[in-house]
């Protein structure tokens, strides 16, 4: 096939295979699995091929990898699966015509134990279902792509223990098939592999069609994923083989493989040894240790960092990474194909934990905005690229100029985001012609969720981009060490983390281009876009001084307090070519036949648009539904009628007719004050609630359809709100100068003004209401919901879970928002007492636990109400709550107490209004109590346990009003001891606590002389720690202290303190009643404290104890 087909450049090896399901690969049958170099063996491994030792059977040969061009490919595969954009199903879809390939069609999904044979017939259904491993199920039949080893033999592998003894034996393989090892050295490939059995005795045929079909679809959509001129440029598979040929025959005599992969822990004995130098395989090893400096760069080239490392030692609680190159650049080429995906020597678990690191920056909504945004009429736009400012902005050679940097800014709806998105495609489309080219983008959506109005998804976005497009610039992820890691995975990324990954990503671009356009500044928080400007500046002043090439395009309204130091401007409005562009759109868009006024009218809109082009849009859908309704001669007086204005015109919009206005105003209120952007189903449903219609049955998809749903935002929203173009499309206002026009320039006092000043708190208290009745009409629906002590894991529990968010798409909305919306209500002054007595706290918990997917975070029945407001930081209603001040009389759930869950969770709100209930003329104190917060472990660090643990958490806490509170309320509990007998004063004087030893010990209850299981007293414990000298004076002052007390290693107080350096504990302890203690009493090894001191090196402690 290669000498008939000289321009073939690789191959796909499509077809199906066995499936090895494990604790690490939930494989199904249906699965595809892709060969990916992991651990040592380059994709595909053949698990047969070997010599026997005398310890058993020893695989050799190595087996190609697949070329870096496929490599590539997958790695923009998986991020395209991430980014849940897969064609997968759509392809899949081409083939519902052919009964024969459709999921349906293929049977059940059953995987047995191992250990478990088939007893006979075509099927299983005489084998046991008692013999079924249990599996929860999945939330859709989506095809799930695996990457990983592929194991290769010349037989069937029909036996589970077999199967799953070769896979441990291998590192863990993915799939058994029979063909892949022939190929591997022969042919540069990759191997897709629909998964069609489990590689058991259970094999049937009635998967195959269907899993030879999702490996198609795979193969396509890998090869959707190359450029056609990187495919091109790669070298011919004939040339590949060629070359590899000529290097093997240059280096190996007998053409064995030079390669046998060997474990660490192997026997020695087993491996291949060498009787002299003409024996063949030493000549093997010699020629390739020869050959290797053929390959080393002659120079290197700054630029191409790879791996970093993270400096572990710092314990400050700061967790921002100190980066630094931990090995060096490789040589440049221009061709990005030479570019290794991640670098060959990460190991399978680090190229995990990468993709892992890389899969947690992807949020929902994404590029809900850009996908959302219209594309720029045709003909307009075009002009900015012939725009002098973009030309130079673009040019290598003005770089030194202006930095990099262009900045759009116009009036709110002039089009600025219309223009960025045209002027994105645009450059995306010249660097397909440019493999050194990347363009990535971010457009801010103060609508969208949170991540989607703040420089965090801005990082994140941009970094998945990059990563996507360049993957070998993943290196800078490689130095953050596991506990930087582990922060990132319990606490999401953090942005000085994600500006110092960004500006390393950067600066390793090498002669790359990086171009970014970020739209709508103004839609984000103003500090971060200041701390954003001046970032880019640093990193745009960096990378112009290493002839780095990054071009940033900004866009917003005028800001008059931010400026770029250097970089392009240019003021959408003024521009004649803009107001062109409104005069082609009116032409396109206005209906109006062969009116003879039809130019005049054209005219007269223009004239009235100052520039606005959102103004323009509204009011040609305004005309048109005139010209419509035949009202033709009255289009230039309607126009009239018209305000010029923006906020004037949104008044005229949501005023123009009396119809249902109570629809209209809920679901102002829903797109305004929503917890999170409301999906389409639900803001349907949320709206029809609310205005009274009963929710107890289900959504019948035959009635009412998505289109219906689509229209009815249209009418109820009086066209100021749309529906996303997402996977989970959301609703929101067709642009965030509705949103001010309502809540900025007073619009929602214009149109109810009946709400009064309390707007913000009676919407609120109108969405709570909404909610209840939601969680209420969900009492008559017949449903099991689950026991809080059952696992939500099980497929049952997950199953029900997904039929009811389907047909009651508004419950999970309800449940999980509605005490948020009390919360807000209550914030701005709508009382919510009535509310929290009569809060059906049982079926909410229950609802609560089925929609909450982690077991550890849902409720007992015992679940108290107070405790779920300190969790979810809650502090309006904690405010308003009868039992608040007994709240450490409220024991339970996860964290035990309602105190501790808002502390561990950082709940700032909770903690404030739980301290204001025990001490009512307290102070405001916030920033104090979240400097006690920062020093409390949390997630999963936290360990509490019931009374003790309690008041050793308010000690570590370290809040003198609370202590003292505690102490006076619950005196009894100061004696108790923990596990290792250390009391409450123990563990004060331990960690330097000051104030709380003196609170203690002014308690005639208190022990001051308790020892632990190790004979140790609270004054051992402070003179060894020492933080506070303070702490030993005040023990030292209490009646009944002993100063020369030994443990139950004859260790005294100076001992510890001598031993540890705390020369300020030592010069109290010398000159004690005068006298002072005994400097030389020996322990029960012989020490004595100057000893201890002299053999830990310190020399100051030494020399007092000496002149004692």
């Amino acid at each position: 096939m290669k000498s008939k087909f000289t321009s073939i450049r690789f191959g796909l090896m499509v077809g199906i295979g066995g499936g090895v399901p494990s604790a690490k690969a939930d494989i199904r049958l249906g699965d595809v699995v892709v060969s990916q170099p992991c651990m040592e063996h380059g994709g595909v491994v053949q698990c047969d091929f070997g010599k026997r030792t005398p310890r058993g059977f020893a695989r050799t040969g190595f087996l190609n990898t697949p070329p870096t061009l496929l490599l590539n490919a997958l790695v923009k595969v998986r991020a395209i699966h991430l980014r849940r954009k897969s064609s997968l199903s759509l392809y899949l879809s081409e083939l519902n015509h052919l009964p024969e390939f459709a999921r349906d069609n293929a049977g059940p999904d059953n995987l047995f134990k191992s250990t478990y044979d088939h007893i006979g017939g075509d099927t299983c259904e005489l084998c046991s279902s008692d013999r079924l491993v249990e599996r929860p199920s999945r939330g859709d039949q989506d095809v799930v792509v695996h990457y990983g080893t592929v194991a290769s033999g010349n037989q069937v592998m029909r036996d589970g223990a077999t199967r799953d003894r070769f896979s441990s034996e291998l590192g863990g393989v993915l799939c058994f098939e029979m063909e892949a090892a022939g190929l591997m050295n022969s042919f540069p490939c990759l191997v897709i592999r629909g998964i069609c059995d489990y590689a058991d005795s259970h094999k049937n045929k009635r998967w195959q069609p269907y899993a030879a079909a999702t490996a198609a679809a795979c193969a396509k959509e890998v090869l959707s994923a190359m450029p056609a001129i990187e495919v091109a440029t790669t070298s011919t598979a004939r040339s590949i083989m060629e070359t590899a040929g000529r290097e093997t025959r240059n280096s190996m005599e007998n053409g064995g493989n030079i390669e046998t992969p060997q474990h660490i822990s192997g026997n020695h004995m087993d491996m291949c040894r060498f009787f002299g130098i003409r024996y063949p395989e030493y000549r093997q090893v010699t020629a390739t240790i020869e050959r290797i400096p053929q390959n080393v760069p002659t120079r290197l080239q700054p630029g191409l960092l790879r791996p970093y490392r993270m400096d572990s030692s710092n314990s400050t609680g700061d967790h921002t990474p100190d980066i630094s190159p931990q090995w060096s650049c490789t040589e440049n080429n221009s061709n990005m194909d030479n570019f290794s995906p991640i670098p060959k020597t990460y190991d399978c678990d680090q190229a995990d934990a990468i993709q892992n690191l890389v899969d947690l920056l992807h949020f929902n909504q994404i590029d809900a905005r850009l996908m959302t945004l219209k594309t720029a009429q045709a003909k307009t736009c075009q002009w900015f690229l012939r725009k002098l400012e973009y030309t130079d902005w673009m040019s290598a050679e003005k770089l030194q100029e202006h930095h990099g940097f262009l900045w759009i800014k116009g009036k709110p709806g002039a089009g600025k985001s219309i223009l960025m998105k045209f002027l994105f495609s645009k450059a995306k489309e010249s660097a397909k012609s440019n493999p050194n080219a990347m363009v990535i983008s971010f457009f801010f959506n103060a609508r969208g969720d949170r991540l989607e109005m703040s420089t965090v998804g801005l990082y994140r976005s941009l970094l998945l981009q990059i990563f996507e497009k360049a993957p070998d610039l993943r290196g800078v992820l490689a130095g953050l060490d596991r506990n930087a890691q582990r922060l990132i995975q319990e606490h999401g990324w953090q942005i000085e983390i994600l500006k110092e990954i960004l500006g390393k990503a950067v600066e390793a671009l090498g002669n790359r281009t990086l171009i970014c356009f970020i739209d709508a500044l103004d839609e984000c928080n103003k500090e971060q876009v200041a701390d954003m400007i001046s970032f880019f500046e640093d990193v745009g002043e960096r990378a112009a001084d290493a002839n780095t090439r990054l071009h940033v395009c900004f866009s917003s309204r005028h800001y008059p307090t931010i400026v770029i130091q250097r970089g392009f401007e240019v003021i959408l409005e003024d521009e004649k070519d803009h107001a062109a562009d409104i005069t082609r759109y009116i032409k396109s868009k206005l209906r109006l036949g062969n009116l003879k006024q039809a130019e005049a009218l054209r005219s007269d809109i223009l004239e009235k648009s100052a520039g606005i082009f959102l103004w323009v849009a509204l009011v040609i859908e305004i005309l048109n539904k005139e010209y419509a309704k035949g009202h033709v001669s009255d289009l230039r007086n309607r126009l009239k009628d018209i305000p010029k204005g923006l906020d004037e015109l949104f008044e005229v919009i949501l005023m123009r007719d009396y119809e249902n206005m109570q629809e209209l105003q809920l679901c102002i209120q829903w797109v305004l004050f929503a917890a999170r952007p409301l999906k389409l189903q639900e803001l349907y449903f949320a709206v029809h609630i609310g205005v009274g219609q009963s929710m107890s049955t289900p959504w019948d998809t035959d009635s009412i359809s998505l289109d219906d749903m689509h229209r009815f935002v249209q009418s109820s929203s009086k066209g100021l709100a749309e529906v996303t173009k997402s996977k989970t499309p959301t609703v929101q206002f067709i642009h965030e100068s509705v949103r001010d026009f309502l809540l900025l320039k007073d619009g929602k006092m214009k149109l109810w003004p009946s709400l009064g000043e309390k707007f913000v708190g009676h919407s609120h208290e109108i969405l709570k209401n909404c909610c209840l009745a939601q969680i209420d009409a969900s009492l008559d629906i017949n449903l099991r919901l689950a026991d809080p002590g059952e696992s939500m894991g099980s497929r049952a529990v997950g199953d029900l879970r997904r039929t009811i968010q389907t047909k009651y798409p508004f419950l999970e909305y309800a449940t999980t928002k509605a005490l948020i919306h009390s919360n807000q209500a209550q914030s701005f002054g709508v009382a919510q007492n009535a509310f929290i007595t009569a809060f059906p706290l049982q079926h909410w918990i229950k609802l609560s636990n089925l929609f909450e997917k982690y077991q550890v975070r849902r409720y007992t029945d015992q679940a108290s109400l107070l405790y779920i407001l300190a969790e979810r930081n809650l502090g309006s209603l904690i405010k308003v709550h009868p039992r608040a001040p007994d709240h450490f009389d409220i024991y339970g759930e996860r964290y035990t107490y309602p105190f501790i869950a808002a502390a561990v969770l950082r709940s700032d709100d909770a903690v404030q209004e739980l301290v204001r209930a025990i001490l009512p003329n307290q102070p405001d104190t916030l920033p104090h109590l979240r400097c006690n917060l920062d020093r409390l472990p949390h997630g999963r660090d936290f360990r509490c346990h019931k009374d003790l643990g309690l008041l050793f958490f308010l000690i570590d806490f370290e809040h003198e009003g609370i202590l003292r509170y505690f102490l006076e309320k619950y005196l009894a509990k100061t004696n108790l001891k923990d596990k290792d007998g250390q009391t409450t004063l123990s563990r004060a004087a331990s960690n330097g606590h000051e104030a709380v030893v003196k609170l203690l010990l002014a308690n005639d209850g208190v022990d001051p002389e308790s020892k632990d299981k190790d004979g140790r007293t609270p004054l051992s414990w402070a003179a060894s720690n020492g933080r506070e000298a303070a702490v030993v004076k005040l023990l030292l002052a209490k009646d009944g202290v002993d100063p020369e007390s030994k443990d139950n290693y004859g260790r005294t107080p100076m001992s510890w303190a001598a031993s540890n350096g705390r020369e300020a504990v030592v010069k109290l302890l010398l000159a004690k009643d005068g006298d002072g203690v005994d400097p030389e009493s020996k322990d029960s090894d012989g020490q004595t404290p100057p000893s201890y001191a002299a053999w830990n090196g310190h020399e100051a402690v030494v020399k007092l104890l000496q002149f004692a």
